[in-house]
């Protein structure tokens, strides 16, 4: 595939974020993995004019970025995704079924205060502008 053109559907309540293209499972054939602004991360597989949906699953937020890990033996995609909620998502993406797992979850807004350990610069708590507060073990 040489290069692809998303247009905007004003229309429609979802937005595509994200648009990942990759071979396909042969060599007549391309991979899209799109993420929507609904959660929705999607399998396209296609010949460059007409794409056909393969699996998908939905995350909590919209997703703002992917990033592919690997392909397993059996063909399912392993995936990070990451969304407008602030989670961080492990991902497996398979005809045979799809699944994720929150993996990281941060601040969604402004951090306002952070305190150190004082016995260890490694661990340390931060606080939001919600009211969320988090411990960190770096």
């Amino acid at each position: 595939m040489d290069g692809l053109a998303v247009s905007s559907m004003p229309d429609s309540p979802v937005r595509v974020l994200v648009v990942m293209a990759g071979p396909g499972l042969d060599d007549t054939r391309d991979r899209l993995l799109i993420g929507g602004g609904d959660g929705t991360v999607g399998v396209f597989m296609g010949d460059g004019r007409s794409y056909t949906m393969l699996a998908s699953l939905t995350l909590e937020g919209g997703v703002s970025s992917l990033s592919l890990l690997g392909v397993g033996d059996d063909g399912a995609l392993h995936l990070l995704g990451g969304t407008t909620a602030a989670k961080v998502c492990e991902l497996r993406l398979s005809t045979a079924g799809s699944a994720g797992r929150v993996v990281q979850e941060c601040h969604a807004g402004v951090v306002r205060a952070v305190c150190y350990s004082a016995d260890s610069s490694d661990i340390f708590v931060t606080a939001c502008e919600d009211g969320g507060v988090r411990a960190w073990d770096a």
